[in-house]
């Protein structure tokens, strides 16, 4: 699973790049966003999101017909994407010093929405479980659900970082 380690948020040193260079770019959709409720908030693209039959009235980051979208079997019936990449309004009023202002922002991706993906994608974790229940040792396979139990929290502060999940996978 070390191998599908995700970027970090879309604003490092690359992102603040683009954003400059060509501000017409979808990231710009990633900036800081006000928002009253979920349709507020954009989706990611469909196979990240895996919500192309989501009611949300706005367009994704990216269309159907792009380039980007080549991994349309990434969201199989058994697969979703985090609550966050779907276009999730945070439920708590903040006050933003990036923004300077007092409200509800859209939830950005982070690195633990990464993790959500590899313990939702069907061809990720939940594919390594059922081969370790295949395998000699069958009960690696109940420490492994537990952690994915974890990965899989709809809430990002209850989702360990790559870190976090490596160091209990080693410690297994």
């Amino acid at each position: 699973m070390f191998l599908v380690d995700g970027p970090s948020s879309l604003n490092g040193p690359f992102a603040t790049f683009l954003k400059r260079e060509y501000p017409s770019t979808w990231l710009t959709r990633f900036d800081k966003k006000s928002c009253v409720k979920d349709t507020d908030c954009h989706h990611t693209k469909w196979s990240h999101c895996c919500c192309k039959n989501s009611s949300k009235t706005h367009p994704p980051l990216s269309p159907p017909s792009s380039t980007f979208i080549q991994a349309t079997d990434a969201c199989d019936s058994k697969s979703r994407g985090s609550p966050e990449s779907q276009g999730t309004c945070g439920k708590t009023v903040t006050y933003d010093s990036e923004v300077g202002a007092l409200g509800r922002y859209c939830e950005r991706l982070t690195t633990r929405s990464h993790v959500f993906d590899v313990g939702a994608k069907s061809w990720l974790l939940p594919e390594v479980i059922a081969e370790a229940r295949r395998g000699p040792t069958p009960q690696v396979s109940n420490h492994l659900e537990a952690l994915l139990e974890i990965m899989t929290a709809p809430n990002q502060e209850d989702r360990p970082s790559f870190g976090e999940l490596l160091r209990m996978i080693e410690a297994l």
